[in-house]
């Protein structure tokens, strides 16, 4: 976020499973470094792009401050 390389996507109205084919489409049709789906008092997407290096398309969810490799809805 200070670089300007990274923001937090939220979508009022929709239901937290309803991100899912929203990040799967970032993931396959964008240029990213990381793609968080995160948890927490509300849920929103991270999501990071470096301008100079190697991207490196990964993708996580973040529950109570513990991260795991992919992408998955724990709320309904």
């Amino acid at each position: 976020h200070e670089k300007g390389e990274a923001i937090d996507i939220q979508f009022p109205g929709l239901k937290p499973k309803e991100y899912l084919p929203i990040a799967k489409w970032i993931t396959e049709n964008t240029a990213f470094d990381q793609l968080i789906f995160e948890h927490g008092n509300s849920i929103w997407l991270h999501i990071s792009s470096k301008r100079n290096g190697v991207n490196r398309g990964r993708t996580m969810t973040m529950l109570k401050g513990k991260y795991e490799l992919g992408i998955k809805c724990y709320y309904s």
